[in-house]
C-alpha cells in the first residue's frame, strides 16, 4: 500500500481515523506490511504482502478467490494484448480517460485488478477493494504502478471516509451479495459533491435460461473449487464448438444454449474463467432491472441519473445544490407502470391527480385502505378494499397516499414484502423521483 491511501481510510468499526504502523516499507512510500491501528475504538488491520486487511476471510466469496487466483491475469489488456478491459469499462460505466485522470476513483469488487489497471494507464489514482483473495493477484499485477492500493474489505463494511471519492464504480460485482440494494446504498455516501457512481448489474429476462443456469449454480456451488473448474472446462471446450453450428441455431435445439449456457467468448481461457464465474457464486441476483437500480439512485438522492446502453448500466452524481434533473435520458420501460392507491380519503385523490397529470390515470388498478368503514366504496374507478386482498401480480407500485399513516403503512407493506422506494413510496416520493422516471419511461 502506498503511504497516503490511510489518508482516505477510516476504522470500518467505529469510523474513527486511522494510523499506520509500517514495519516494511520499499524506499520509504510503499508498505509491505505493518499495521492500521484505530485510536477511537482500539482496533488493528493489518497489512499483509502489501494489501491493508480488514476482514480475516473470504466469507460467501470463496469462489471468487479460487478463480482470480488460477486466472490473475486472462483478462488483463497488457497481458492479452488487447483493449477488451478498456471498452468494457467505458461501455458500462459511460466513462473515459479524461473522466478519470487526475481524479480519486474507487473500483469496488476490483477482482484480479482489470479495471484498475485501465484506470490507472488513463492517469487516475485508483483504490480497489475486495471481499476475496482476488486481492493478492490484483496487488502482485499492479504492485510496480504508482498510485494504485488493493484493500481487502466487506462491502457492508466498507473502510473508507465518507465524500472521499471522484469517481466510484462497480461493475459485475454487488448482484454477488446477500442483498443488492443494501451493496448498492453503501456507495453514495463515498461520493464527493459532484462526483459520479456509476454500476453494472445482471439483468436477464429469458426465464428459461435463468432456471437453467440457476439450477446448475446450485449444483456448482456445492462442488470444491477445483471441481468446478475441471467441469467448466470440460464444457467449455466442448460445447463452444457445438453451438457456433447451425443445426443447434435452428429449432428444436436452439434452446440447448440456454438450458447449459456457458461463456461465448472467444479467448479459450476467457471461456472457461466466464462459465466458472457464472455457475459457481453463492449468491446471484439477475433481477437487476433499470428501474429498480434508478430507484436505487434515487432512494440515495442522487441526480443526473444516466441509463446506459448495456442493461444494467447506471450513473449518477452526487449533486448537493440540487442543479441537475433527477433523470438525464429515457428510461427503458417494459410495459406500463401499474399503481395501487393505499388511502381512499384526499391524499389517495391528490396522487390520483398526479397520476392524471402525468397521463397515467388509466394506470391505477386498485385502491386499498385499511379503514373497514371505506371497503366496498369505489374510488377512481375501482372499489376500496384490503391491501391484503390484492393480488401481488397485479400491481408494479403502491403509492401511501397518507403522510401521516406512512410510517405504520409502510412497516405493513415491508412485512408482505414490499421494498421502499421501489415497490412504493409516499406522494413526496412519487412527485420528485418516481412520477419523473415513470414519465420519462413513457415518453
Amino acid at each position: 500500500m502506498n503511504r497516503d491511501l490511510v489518508d482516505v481510510l477510516c476504522c470500518p468499526a467505529c469510523r474513527g481515523d486511522l494510523t499506520l504502523d509500517a514495519l516494511d516499507a520499499e524506499g520509504g512510500d510503499r508498505v509491505k506490511a505493518g499495521a492500521l491501528m484505530c485510536a477511537g475504538c482500539g482496533s488493528t488491520y493489518p497489512v499483509v504482502r502489501g494489501v491493508p486487511r480488514f476482514v480475516a476471510s473470504d466469507g460467501y466469496v470463496r469462489s471468487f478467490s479460487y478463480e482470480w487466483r488460477r486466472w490473475s491475469r486472462v483478462q488483463l489488456d497488457s497481458a492479452n494484448g488487447r483493449q477488451e478491459s478498456a471498452e468494457t469499462f467505458t461501455a458500462k460505466t459511460g466513462l473515459g480517460p479524461a473522466d478519470v485522470k487526475g481524479r480519486l476513483v474507487l473500483d469496488v469488487g476490483c477482482g484480479a485488478g482489470r479495471f484498475l489497471e485501465v484506470v490507472s494507464r488513463w492517469g487516475g489514482r485508483v483504490v480497489g477493494v475486495d471481499y476475496s483473495f482476488a486481492v493478492d493477484a490484483a496487488e502482485a499485477n499492479l504492485a510496480d504502478r504508482t498510485g494504485v492500493d488493493v484493500v481487502q474489505a466487506d462491502i457492508f463494511h466498507l473502510p473508507f471516509s465518507d465524500r472521499t471519492f471522484d469517481v466510484v464504480f462497480s461493475i459485475g460485482v454487488l448482484h454477488h451479495t446477500h442483498d443488492t440494494r443494501r451493496a448498492f446504498l453503501q456507495l453514495p455516501s463515498l461520493v464527493r459533491d459532484g462526483g459520479v457512481l456509476a454500476v453494472w448489474l445482471y439483468y436477464y429476462t429469458d426465464e428459461l435460461y435463468k432456471q437453467a443456469s440457476d439450477f446448475w449454480r446450485r449444483i456448482f456451488s456445492r462442488l470444491p473449487a477445483h471441481g468446478a473448474y475441471a467441469w467448466a472446462w470440460v464444457l467449455a471446450a466442448t460445447l463452444h464448438p457445438l453451438y457456433r453450428s447451425r443445426w443447434v441455431r435452428r429449432w428444436p435445439l436452439s434452446w440447448l444454449p440456454r438450458l447449459v449456457p456457458i461463456s461465448p467468448h472467444p479467448d479459450f481461457h476467457w471461456r472457461v474463467l466466464d462459465t466458472f464465474d457464472w455457475w459457481t457464486p453463492r449468491y446471484q441476483d439477475k433481477e437487476c432491472s433499470p428501474q429498480r437500480v434508478v430507484a436505487w439512485f434515487g432512494e440515495a438522492g442522487l441526480r443526473g441519473i444516466d441509463v446506459l446502453s448495456p442493461p444494467t448500466s447506471v450513473r449518477a452524481r452526487r449533486d448537493d445544490s440540487a442543479r441537475l434533473p433527477r433523470l438525464t435520458s429515457v428510461l427503458p420501460c417494459h410495459g406500463s407502470p401499474r399503481f395501487v392507491i393505499f388511502g381512499a380519503g384526499a391524499g389517495g385523490a391528490e396522487a390520483a391527480r398526479q397520476l392524471e397529470r402525468l397521463g397515467l390515470v388509466t394506470d391505477i388498478v386498485g385502491v386499498c385502505d385499511n379503514d373497514p368503514a371505506t371497503h366496498g366504496s369505489a374510488r377512481f374507478g375501482h372499489p376500496v378494499q384490503t391491501f391484503e386482498a390484492l393480488a401481488r401480480a397485479s400491481y408494479d407500485f403502491v403509492v401511501v397516499a397518507s403522510e401521516p399513516g406512512y410510517p405504520s403503512i409502510a412497516a405493513q407493506l415491508e412485512r408482505a414484502g414490499l421494498v421502499s422506494n421501489v415497490h412504493f413510496g409516499s406522494i413526496r416520493y412519487l412527485s420528485e423521483v418516481a412520477l419523473p422516471l415513470y414519465r420519462a419511461a413513457a415518453a
